[in-house]
């Protein structure tokens, strides 16, 4: 049946809808369902499709939107993070020769025994 139901009208011409059932024996057996049992399973199957549709499932307009969405916010996340890592490493480097200058006065004071002035 599910594939039969997968079928476009067209390839479904000349097919029997069909299910498997285990026989008595335990062997598999093959049941013709009728026309009005596939076409209501055509039908069903269709309202559970667009229920999908409806709820964002299976939906190629929710689709390109989720990926035109993650490409804006991909590209908008990424600037974000290279402006970030660039005020890191200014902070960073001004650290650095702050670092570098007190290290320095330090060195001053010690080997020339003046205290310089506080700041």
């Amino acid at each position: 049946m599910t594939e039969y139901l997968g079928y476009s009208r067209r390839q479904r011409a000349r097919k029997l809808p069909f299910v498997k059932l285990a026989g008595k024996d335990g062997s598999i057996v093959r049941k013709v369902a009728s026309p009005a049992l596939a076409l209501q399973c055509a039908d069903r199957l269709h309202l559970w499709r667009t229920l999908q549709e409806l709820s964002g499932i299976d939906n190629p307009h929710v689709s390109t939107t989720r990926t035109t969405l993650e490409k804006e916010f991909g590209a908008e996340r990424q600037a974000q993070l290279q402006n970030l890592q660039q005020e890191m490493e200014k902070d960073a480097a001004r650290r650095e020769q702050v670092a570098v200058a007190s290290a320095m006065r330090k060195l001053v004071a010690r080997l020339t025994g003046v205290e310089p002035p506080q700041a």
